[in-house]
């Protein structure tokens, strides 16, 4: 049986709506679900539309060579903050001709799943992580008996239970031979890059963030498994990994146990995650570092206390600048996030938030307005018919005005002469102009 999986491109670099930066990573899930279908004998083919240059007609045409098509939305980068812009997606999918045979996968479709049968057309819905029923789909086995599947027959639209979260370690390897990893590309690391991920899911239980995708709680792998990948992964041409998951270093004993197997077998890998500064010490720093580590992401949000306090954070300002300290101590570059725009912000928190992100002064900052996703609380907060609104409600004046404040935080950060000194005087230019590109697309 032959299978098509594709992940849908959202056209622009830096999407105008939401300011979603639509990067050229491997789709992971759809490597992984290439993997377990390639396991049963069918043939895989796997097109990543920011990566090839398909028109439109050419992959609907493909299509119909294959007898199953399933179509992302959004995968494993993007389950956490969906790219706003579902018009997009909405347009391509109703594009297939013979519409029962497509599949649709992703958070978009996730939140929406009757709403997006009805505006697409196709035959079903994936609901939360797609492999394992991606896989039963393509096995021909019934769709009244497969779990997290809402699809449409003669009777209308059924909604079977919940799939139970999936042990990760029973996915197998991605089929990254789908793919050519010398295409993929991340501008703080450089090129042959890939996502792994070592867990899905998150403990906490901030206000803003949409876990809808992973389940409940958190599963990990086995530091074997994941040592595993990291391996296929430089088999297939990578030299640049960010391990993709949520909370990183929240299991502290597989990112030891793996650290400590690279630190012992040298591959010559440089990677980056993504964690919270009350996850990291500098005992685990200093081994991530002598692993291969080069950078950290950090989810700080605010400079203001009251704000973090608001969104359930559960984080202290002190605590996260004492990560930043022990994460430079340590020698790994640091990139912060902030939002603004929650509800009952004020002026004068968006500046202290500008101020506190000079003050980390890490290696990169990013700025965006707060969305109010659907499934989170403060999402239930937003009073609006928008599938996936842009704003946590405000006038045009205020809404006009955070925009406003997002291109000053970015110029103000990056434009800072001591910023610019430093990176020049540290022998590393090229990191400055890299990342003014990237703030330059978003205004």
């Amino acid at each position: 049986m032959r299978i098509l999986l594709i992940r849908h491109s959202y056209g622009e670099i830096v999407s105008r709506r939401g300011k979603r930066h639509n990067r050229r990573w491997p789709p992971l899930s759809l490597l992984i679900s290439a993997s377990l279908l390639g396991k049963e004998g069918m043939e895989v083919t796997v097109i990543d539309r920011e990566i090839e240059s398909l028109s439109d007609e050419a992959v609907f045409g493909l299509a119909e060579k294959h007898a199953r098509i399933f179509l992302s939305s959004s995968d494993v980068d993007r389950w956490q903050c969906p790219n706003l812009d579902y018009d997009s997606f909405i347009r391509f999918a109703s594009g297939f001709r013979n519409k029962g045979n497509l599949y649709l996968t992703g958070a978009h479709s996730t939140f929406y799943p009757e709403p997006f049968l009805k505006m697409t057309g196709a035959k079903g819905v994936i609901r939360e992580e797609p492999e394992w029923t991606v896989k039963e789909i393509a096995c021909g086995r019934p769709l009244s008996e497969i779990s997290g599947l809402t699809y449409r027959d003669t009777d209308g639209i059924h909604a079977n239970p919940d799939r139970l979260s999936g042990n990760l370690d029973l996915l197998p390897t991605p089929a990254f031979h789908k793919v050519d990893l010398n295409k993929y590309y991340y501008e703080l690391m450089g090129d042959r890059f890939t996502i792994l991920e070592g867990s899905r899911g998150c403990s906490f239980k901030c206000t803003f963030c949409s876990l809808t995708m992973y389940g409940k709680g958190v599963r990990a792998k086995s530091s074997e498994k994941l040592i595993a990948e990291i391996l296929a992964a430089k088999e297939a041409g990578a030299r640049n990994i960010y391990f993709i998951d949520l909370e990183f270093t929240i299991n502290k004993k597989l990112v030891s146990d793996t650290c400590d197997f690279l630190i012992k077998n040298p591959t010559g890998l440089r990677w980056t995650c993504q964690t919270r500064t009350d996850l990291v010490d500098e005992p685990l720093l200093q081994q991530m570092k002598m692993a291969g580590c080069v950078l950290i992401h950090y989810g700080v949000e605010s400079g203001s206390q009251r704000i973090l306090d608001s969104v359930d954070k559960r984080l202290k300002l002190e605590k996260i600048e004492e990560g930043f300290s022990f994460t430079r101590k340590a020698g790994i570059e640091t990139t912060a996030f902030f939002m603004v725009g929650l509800p009952g912000e004020t002026a004068e928190e968006h500046e202290q938030t500008l101020a506190f992100a000079k003050k980390l002064n890490p290696t990169y900052a990013s700025f965006h307005v707060a969305n109010p996703y659907p499934s989170t609380k403060l999402g239930e907060r937003v009073d609006t018919d928008e599938m996936f609104p842009e704003f946590c409600g405000r006038s045009e004046d205020d809404k006009t005005e955070l925009k406003h404040f997002v291109q000053r935080a970015f110029l103000t950060y990056y434009l800072r002469p001591g910023y610019i000194l430093n990176h020049v005087a540290a022998g590393n230019p090229a990191l400055w102009r890299r990342q003014a590109r990237l703030f330059l697309s978003y205004l």
